[in-house]
């Protein structure tokens, strides 16, 4: 596991969590995002496994709507703060590079939030991803949009001197992405049907739809079918 991945990271050395990785910082994100997969789910229920768990707190949300949440982090500080976070999860240490230990068509749902930028070959995750899908299963990726005024040098260097945290002052991130070039990729790893959107986290509190030019975050709905 990378040193950068350790405690320090999620309280923002190095990272993009200036004001660290706490429920206060991303509740309401990951709230809003449940909500989001929930709503393009053909499954209302079932196994969920979020890839890049983190402190567990998405698979929290998960299990207390009814999901079996399953979920893995390269971080094994990460992952001990998720077993205390939910306790009902199954979540191990790995990391997204490889084969997971987990069977064929498996889950109806796999998230991963803030995960492929850090993949220098994101694509055999999402191969790994499609593996572990049942049918009509639901990949839900959200990742920094490369065409966001908010990705140019400029906008970079004016929101660090202002001590204003983006999703583009994370010193591990390796892959970016557009709308256009994460559906391409999703596509030529076998999922059916791949929607995107962008949006806006402004201020702790809000999670705004906008425009591809002004939304920092991408995020991506990719279909399994047979």
């Amino acid at each position: 596991m990378p040193a950068e991945y350790g405690k320090r990271y999620f309280h923002g050395m190095g990272s993009g969590y200036r004001w660290g990785y706490t429920w206060k910082t991303v509740g309401h994100l990951l709230r809003s995002h449940f909500r989001d997969v929930v709503l393009h789910s053909r499954y209302k229920s079932g196994r969920w496994l979020d890839a890049g768990c983190a402190h567990g707190f998405l698979l929290k949300i998960a299990n207390e709507h009814g999901w079996e949440p399953y979920g893995f982090d390269a971080s094994p500080y990460a992952v001990e703060e998720a077993r205390k976070v939910c306790p009902n999860a199954q979540v191990f240490i790995s990391d997204a590079r490889g084969r997971l230990p987990l069977p064929n068509n498996f889950f109806e749902v796999i998230t991963a939030c803030e995960l492929v930028e850090h993949l220098s070959q994101p694509e055999k995750f999402l191969k790994e991803a499609y593996r572990l899908l049942k049918p009509d299963g639901l990949l839900f990726v959200t990742t920094p949009n490369a065409s966001s005024v908010f990705s140019s040098r400029l906008a970079k260097g004016f929101c660090r001197a202002i001590s204003f945290s983006t999703p583009f002052q994370d010193e591990t991130h390796v892959s970016y992405f557009t709308s256009e070039s994460i559906e391409r990729l999703l596509s030529r790893c076998g999922f059916s049907r791949v929607e995107t959107k962008c949006s806006l986290d402004f201020l702790w509190r809000l999670n705004l739809r906008t425009p591809s030019p002004i939304g920092w975050t991408l995020l991506a709905f990719a279909y399994y079918s047979r």
